[in-house]
């Protein structure tokens, strides 16, 4: 939008998470995101400090066999969340940078609805990310 503010879109796969109660068995997860992204300008070699907050979709998938064995309704879910990251950003180009970012992205805790009445549900581990990156400003 201007120097300091800016509208950004993305998309992670996040990292998988080991839902077996023995050996191993991976539930898959990915996030599309769109945030408002301020940025601080700190005075060396075109570096600034940014956060973000905005919007997240995040889909969830359990292994078949995690969904026998965990009594769930789906093995499929999916869910809007808010979502949150800071950072710092390099530019060395006219529009290209380079991207350190922290990123929070939220769980829930009714993702996959258990087969039993009045049995609660079980839920989605928020995921704690960190990244490199390299980023492009569309100029408008």
């Amino acid at each position: 939008i201007n120097k300091n503010y800016a509208v950004e879109l993305g998309w992670y796969y996040l990292p998988g998470v080991n839902v077996a109660r023995s050996g191993s068995s991976t539930l898959t997860s990915w996030a599309l995101y769109l945030a408002a992204k301020y940025m601080v300008p700190l005075g060396w070699h075109d570096t600034d400090w940014f956060s973000k907050i905005g919007v997240m979709y995040r889909t969830a998938n359990l292994p078949s066999a995690m969904v026998t064995q965990y009594n769930t309704t789906t093995g499929n879910t999916s869910y809007v969340r808010p979502v949150f990251a800071t950072g710092f950003d390099m530019g060395f180009a006219s529009a290209w940078n380079a991207i350190l970012q922290y990123a929070y992205f939220m769980g829930a805790r009714n993702s996959f609805p258990h087969t039993a009445t009045n049995t609660g549900s079980m839920g989605t581990v928020a995921a704690n990310v960190i990244t490199l990156g390299l980023g492009y400003k569309f100029m408008m």
